[in-house]
Order: C-alpha cells, then structure tokens, then sequence
C-alpha cells in the first residue's frame, strides 16, 4: 500500500473525526468521504486500530458496521441476460400447416407414401431446423 499524500482528503477528516469522535455526523460524513474516494478498506483500518482503545470501541465499532454497511449496499449482483423464449406458436401453427397440406395432398392424388412416417419426420425437422427466433426478432 502506498503512502497517503500529504493533503489526503481522507487523512484530513479523519483528524477532524478524532476531535469530535462522539459526533455522528462526523462519522457518517468520514464513511461517506471514504465512500466517495473508493477508499472504504482505508476507512475500515483506522476504525479498527482504535476498536481496542476503551473509550473509543462504541464508536469504532459503529464505524465499521457503517463502512460494511456502505460497502454492501454498493455491491450489485451480477446479472445477465436471459435469452427470450420462442414462441412457440408460430412453429407449431406452420407445422400444422404443412401437416395438413402434406394429408390433403396424399388424399387428392391417392398417393399414400407422402403421409409415411419418413415424409412427416422430415417435415418435422424442416420446421424445427427454421430460424424462427430470428424471424421473430424482426416482429418486435
């Protein structure tokens, strides 16, 4: 860790947090300087170091749950995101379509073999192998 400049915003308020050490306000405004500057394991340390000290442990025990505090409530979760669902109304209304144009059509000229299970599985994967989620990107 490098050393603090010699005009350190943090230094500064620190000093002014040991002359007023029962002042809230004075705590709350040190946490949130620390805050500002990104600095709350600076913070945390010099609470630390005069946990021990017994007439300053209320205190510097309430400075490092308000640096945890501050800390916590920074954190973000990480989130990503999700893909969106297919709908899947549109494969399921076109496979339908083709089933049952592919069985009107067997039926019209009486030719049995477009309604085997080969011809139907290959209608099945033909649909399923359509870029419907990019077609549906282009609706919204």
């Amino acid at each position: 860790m490098s050393a603090p400049a010699p005009n350190d915003p943090l230094d500064v308020a620190w000093t002014a947090l040991l002359e007023q050490w029962e002042s809230v306000e004075k705590h709350k405004a040190f946490v949130g300087l620390a805050a500002a500057l990104e600095r709350l394991p600076d913070a945390a340390r010099r609470y630390r170091a005069l946990s021990a000290d017994p007439a300053r442990t209320a205190r510097a025990k309430q400075g490092i749950d308000r640096v945890l505090g501050v800390a916590m409530s920074s954190m973000t979760p990480a989130t990503r995101e999700r893909p969106r669902p297919i709908n899947v109304v549109m494969p399921l209304s076109a496979l339908a379509a083709v089933l049952l144009a592919t069985v009107v059509a067997a039926r019209a000229t009486e030719v049995r073999a477009l309604t085997s299970p080969v011809v139907i599985l290959g209608e099945v994967i033909v649909v399923a192998l359509l870029p419907w989620r990019r077609w549906a990107a282009r609706d919204d």
